[in-house]
């Protein structure tokens, strides 16, 4: 950078001037990493949740399309995070969601109410099997 940028389109152009878009054969789907265990129950890229958890709902092998940890974040930034977790995954049409909270603490309270909240997007959620981080994880199904 050998010149002092004067105005934010300065600035945008050069740390832009080194990207190429991509082609429409080239577009990444959204699909959020789900970790790895080693234990017999272990994660694959599209969990299958236990087939008992949402039974009262008459689902049966469903998959985690999507998963996104809040545990730690403050209460603005877990909120503004879980709805754009949300946002995304309605655009990439995916249905099934794992959102991690922490076993205890404001978020543990507080994420519940949001997705009460966001009914328009959420048609359900429960908290998630042991596999998947029980009463500190929450299964989330969206329309």
């Amino acid at each position: 950078m050998t010149e002092k940028p004067t105005a934010d389109h300065d600035i945008w152009t050069l740390f832009t001037r080194d990207i190429t878009p991509l082609r429409k054969n080239d577009r990444i789907l959204f699909s959020a990493p789900v970790p790895r265990k080693k234990k017999s129950g272990s994660f694959s890229s599209h969990s299958v949740i236990h087939p008992h958890t949402p039974k009262k709902r008459g689902e049966k092998n469903i998959y985690i399309e999507g998963q996104i940890d809040l545990h730690g974040m403050t209460e603005n930034s877990a909120y503004f995070e879980l709805s754009q977790f949300i946002r995304l995954m309605r655009a990439h049409k995916h249905k099934w969601g794992l959102v991690i909270t922490g076993k205890s603490g404001v978020l543990f309270e507080m994420v519940p109410k949001w997705l009460v909240a966001m009914q328009d997007d959420v048609s359900f959620f429960c908290h998630a099997h042991p596999l998947h981080g029980g009463t500190g994880a929450l299964y989330l199904k969206l329309y």
